[in-house]
């Protein structure tokens, strides 16, 4: 039997945390957070990005985009996202990405933002940490995301020209991205999970006198299919299972 190594009872020691020490501390690294990376590292300020996935947030995820500004031709969104990555660092902003956030404290003249990993401090924080969209509970959304699986009708409706499309909820902004669907899609199914619409009436009324538009109540998305894109989905009627 080999013998233990070490004192007894002595615990490994962990590696001592990063100090950062820096003039602009940003929250989030989309593209709100890196626009201002971009304006602070460029005004000559020691500034430092922190998010807790990667870089480029949401747009990041999203397949293409052909109406952001200043972008002639359609561009993905990862590409785009690095783009202002890269731009951010030429100026100077350090970008650390994967960084979970454990303590932040912005009283007093100096802001305290610990991490995992590190343990920065501020005269200023920016806070872009942006939004998070409820996913589709299915099994197979990461692997159908921006392949037939979007949370955002604006930046991706384009790309179901004259196709079927599902929307799944029933609150405004389920009925206002099937309106906006419409524009594209040859029809458009709504599936909501209860027997009536939880949006005002007068957005309801709307959406249920639009011939491009059915609704399937009291249903539940349980998984979609296809090859690299999404081409079917299976639905479950919760009235009759």
């Amino acid at each position: 039997m080999n013998e233990p190594t070490g004192n007894p009872g002595q615990t490994a020691m962990k590696d001592p945390k990063t100090e950062v020490l820096c003039d602009v501390l940003i929250l989030g690294a989309g593209p709100a957070g890196l626009t201002a990376a971009i304006y602070a590292a460029r005004s000559r300020l020691v500034t430092v990005v922190l998010d807790s996935s990667i870089t480029g947030g949401l747009v990041a995820t999203t397949f293409q985009i052909a109406n952001y500004p200043g972008m002639g031709d359609v561009i993905g969104g990862s590409d785009l996202m690095g783009n202002m990555k890269k731009q951010a660092v030429s100026f100077g902003a350090e970008i650390r990405d994967m960084q979970k956030i454990l303590t932040v404290r912005l009283e007093g003249k100096e802001k305290y933002i610990e991490t995992e990993s590190a343990i920065c401090r501020s005269r200023a924080v920016i806070i872009a940490t942006g939004a998070e969209p409820r996913k589709l509970p299915v099994a197979q959304e990461n692997a159908y995301r921006s392949r037939g699986i979007h949370y955002c009708a604006t930046c991706d409706g384009a790309l179901y020209q004259d196709a079927e499309v599902m929307v799944v909820g029933g609150g405004i902004s389920a009925l206002e991205e099937a309106e906006f669907l419409t524009r594209y899609a040859r029809h458009v199914t709504i599936v909501n999970r209860a027997e009536a619409f939880r949006a005002p009436a007068g957005i309801a009324n709307q959406v249920l006198g639009n011939p491009g538009i059915s609704v399937r109540y009291r249903c539940r998305i349980e998984g979609v299919s296809g090859d690299v894109f999404v081409s079917a989905a299976s639905l479950r009627d919760l009235a009759t299972g």
